[in-house]
């Protein structure tokens, strides 16, 4: 292979076809020139975990210019991006919402569920579900929405 052949092939676009998270999130991938891939290790910071949907966008780099011996980076599905994130802020992405660090604070947005009703249902069930040590019986009088505050601050010293 040529010195320019091999430059251009020093880190590729991937397209994702499957993953499997254990040890480490291992995909399948389609590479330069839809050749398949099979165990190639996600590599992300550390703490982070994902699982790519079929179709993410990865970096395929291979080790020591093996192509048998690739590794990849990222995981960016089009559409995904967390829209209107002002210098400095940062947007976490999933199918269940988004977690973003605003210059102003922490915004967390779940579709079709609010944190609210999230935190309402838990409430009303871990009451609802408690009993006395005394006489071993539930409340008598069951919690609803209703009797729940509908405003929700931040804790701090």
């Amino acid at each position: 292979m040529s010195l320019a052949a091999s430059l251009r092939t020093m880190a590729v676009r991937g397209l994702v076809t499957a993953a499997q998270i254990g040890a480490r999130t291992v995909l399948s991938v389609r590479g330069l020139g839809g050749r398949p891939m099979d165990r190639v290790e996600l590599l992300l910071p550390p703490g982070y975990v994902a699982n790519p949907a079929a179709g993410a966008t990865v970096i395929l780099i291979p080790m020591l210019g093996a192509q048998d011996g690739v590794v990849a980076l990222g995981g960016d599905t089009e559409g995904g991006a967390v829209a209107n994130l002002a210098a400095g802020e940062v947007g976490i992405s999933g199918i269940g919402g988004q977690v973003i660090i605003r210059t102003t604070g922490v915004q967390i947005l779940m579709p079709g569920e609010t944190l609210r009703k999230l935190m309402t249902e838990t409430a009303m069930a871990v009451y609802n579900s408690h009993t006395h040590p005394s006489n071993g019986a539930p409340p008598t009088q069951q919690m609803n929405a209703a009797d729940l505050t509908t405003t929700f601050q931040a804790g701090g010293s």
